[in-house]
């Protein structure tokens, strides 16, 4: 489903067909110019990986709240030799939590309920699940996604 599609629903559910680039490298170092950037092919892959959020349409009454959010990472997560590769979960996390909040327009310390999990699959890609915490026990002011 690309940026076209739109989810009217209490959960938003949608795949990523790939992996975020550079895990465990997301920032370059720019030493002359005192600057910290991040990676081309990290910006290169949220650019494409925004056109897998749809739109979400909210059923009246569920404007806002506070947001859990359920990754899936599928990819191949051992070498041969069975022993597991070093790819950090939290850095996965990081990059696609700021595509799905930049695409929607909310600020991802909103969300309140993260559900991370590596899946062994031959394919790459990542299942996405966002939806509102229905109880009142959160204790701040809630989110409210832009149009």
């Amino acid at each position: 489903m690309g940026s076209e599609g739109v989810c009217e629903a209490e959960v938003l559910r949608f795949r990523i067909p790939s992996l975020p680039a550079s895990m465990n490298a997301i920032y370059q170092i720019m030493f002359h110019l005192k600057q910290v950037q991040m990676k081309p092919e990290v910006r290169a892959w949220k650019t494409q990986a925004k056109q897998f959020v749809p739109k979400w349409v909210l059923p009246k009454g569920i404007e806002t709240g506070f947001l859990r959010l359920k990754l899936e990472f599928h990819g191949s997560w051992f070498y041969k030799n069975g022993k597991a590769r070093r790819i950090d979960l939290p850095n996965l996390q990081k990059i696609t939590v700021d595509v799905i909040a930049e695409k929607l327009g909310f600020d991802d310390c909103m969300i309140w309920d993260v559900s991370l999990r590596k899946v062994q699959d031959e394919k790459e890609f990542v299942e996405c699940e966002l939806g509102f915490i229905l109880d009142d026990k959160v204790g701040c002011n809630p989110v409210v996604l832009t149009p």
